[in-house]
């Protein structure tokens, strides 16, 4: 008798552990499916929050820009950053190191990046490069193109015309050369 009891609770535990190990993989397909939605909504919330810091320093410039009494194009702003901002006659940056009034390069648009954004993530103008972000000037505008997401193109765009900065998201699949 004791043999037969100390089978079935062999054959029990054999069945509790195929029980938890089931439930196991169950819970690890769940959550594989759902990781590249929680990886998504990182990204997204990592570009947003770099459009807000962007879009931010643009008005901390253009408040400076007003502040000091200018009405037209300066050259290395005092009192912002490390006093290295260029602005153009309606009081917006257009980059830092290059002594210009206009944006005219994406190189140009790395160097507001980095000076707008404290910390701010690699930005690269190719991406060989394998930076967070790619700068690229076009149209007057500059666009920087997050490189991460397999499913979404998330783009962030800054107007040095009139200091607007937007945040564009197209699926990858999608064939916009931005």
């Amino acid at each position: 008798m004791s043999s037969s009891l100390s089978k079935n609770r062999r054959s029990m535990r054999y069945f509790e552990w195929s029980v938890l190990i089931v439930l196991f993989f169950v819970f690890l397909f769940v959550f594989y499916k759902h990781l590249d939605d929680i990886i998504e909504s990182s990204y997204d919330s990592t570009v947003k929050g770099l459009s807000g810091s962007l879009k931010s320093g643009v008005f901390l410039v253009k408040s400076q820009w007003m502040l000091s009494g200018s009405t037209n194009n300066v050259i290395d702003l005092d009192g912002y950053g490390d006093n290295d901002i260029d602005i153009n006659v309606k009081g917006f940056p257009v980059g830092s190191k290059s002594d210009l009034n206009q944006i005219e390069s994406g190189l140009q648009c790395i160097e507001l990046w980095q000076s707008l954004i404290r910390n701010s993530p690699g930005i690269s103008l190719d991406p060989a490069d394998n930076k967070d972000f790619i700068a690229k000037f076009e149209n007057g505008k500059c666009y920087f193109t997050h490189q991460r997401s397999r499913i979404l193109k998330r783009v962030i765009t800054y107007d040095p015309e009139n200091g607007e900065v937007e945040t564009m998201s197209f699926a990858v699949e999608t064939s916009i050369d931005i």
